[in-house]
């Protein structure tokens, strides 16, 4: 089983129907479900609250982290994660944190749309297309 880093953009795709993306999001993370392989972080999960309840409202984006935590398990972020994050920050210093949680935590993957954010390094970056394409049976 590949351990799977879900970045907050894939997510948003899911839960606000973003176009062109929102298909693609469903097809990810039904794959992502069936292999229960998929984790992201607590800072994920508020900053999807967070533009969820501006887009919608609070309800809606409480419902919403309900059902992202149906789909996706919770990995920490720790002091050391954000010392790491603040050492190798590059364009995006929350995306830094996400990187280096996702290393920390043993994972193998980090999907993302925003692969250029990324270092390349130790932990694989993809897109979901990507992802669907090397997972395609």
């Amino acid at each position: 089983m590949t351990k799977v880093f879900v970045d907050a953009d894939v997510i948003l795709d899911l839960f606000v129907a973003r176009k062109p993306f929102h298909q693609e999001a469903l097809r990810f993370f039904s794959r992502l479900k069936a292999a229960e392989a998929g984790f992201t972080s607590p800072l994920i999960v508020a900053n999807v609250h967070y533009v969820l309840s501006r887009i919608r409202n609070g309800r809606y984006a409480l419902e919403r982290v309900r059902a992202l935590r149906k789909l996706l398990s919770i990995v920490s972020v720790t002091e050391q994660t954000l010392d790491a994050a603040t050492a190798a920050a590059g364009r995006d210093f929350e995306d830094a944190i996400q990187y280096q949680c996702a290393r920390e935590s043993g994972m193998q993957l980090l999907v993302t749309r925003n692969t250029r954010h990324f270092p390349t390094g130790p932990l694989a970056v993809c897109s979901p297309s990507e992802y669907l394409a090397a997972a395609a049976p």
